[in-house]
């Protein structure tokens, strides 16, 4: 199996237009597609053994790749004011239905992803089928500090 020496997309990484959230016009997205699957597969284009397959991905390397898209999540200013408006206000958004944007994972690097997946739409199936379980462990970290900062400041008051 092939490892990862350099991030192919180390160009594209902290562009503020792309967001958890898509935004975009349908013309728009879908030429973010193109564009990502076209950078995607003239970049980085790496073959998966025929023993392994996307599906089939269990146990650390599964736990791994959650992680790393669980810390991609609460690290985004999006995700943390859903986050924090879903506490505010419960039921605001529906969270068992977030699925990722390509062009957000397009500016993330994900450790283990490009090694895993011998195409942009293969690794991006198996991220939406783990994002629930990434979600719900973002969710937490960023109610755990939400929690935190709201304890202190109600001590500083009393």
């Amino acid at each position: 199996m092939a490892t990862t020496t350099t991030d192919p997309f180390a160009g594209k990484r902290g562009d503020p237009s792309h967001t958890p959230v898509n935004s975009l016009d349908s013309d728009q997205l879908d030429e973010l597609k193109l564009e990502i699957r076209n950078m995607y597969k003239t970049t980085f284009n790496i073959g998966l053994p025929s023993s392994k397959k996307p599906e089939t991905i269990t146990g650390q390397v599964k736990d791994a790749l959650i992680k790393n898209l669980e810390v991609a999540l609460a690290m985004s200013p999006h995700f943390q004011k859903a986050v924090t408006e879903e506490f505010v206000t419960p039921y605001i958004h529906n969270f068992s239905a977030l699925s990722i944007d390509e062009g957000w994972l397009l500016g993330l690097y994900l450790p283990g992803f490009y090694e895993l997946f011998d195409d942009f739409d293969s690794g991006l199936k198996f991220i939406q089928k783990i994002t629930p379980e990434a979600c719900t462990g973002a969710r937490k970290v960023v109610e755990n500090v939400i929690v935190k900062h709201v304890g202190l400041k109600m001590e500083s008051l009393s």
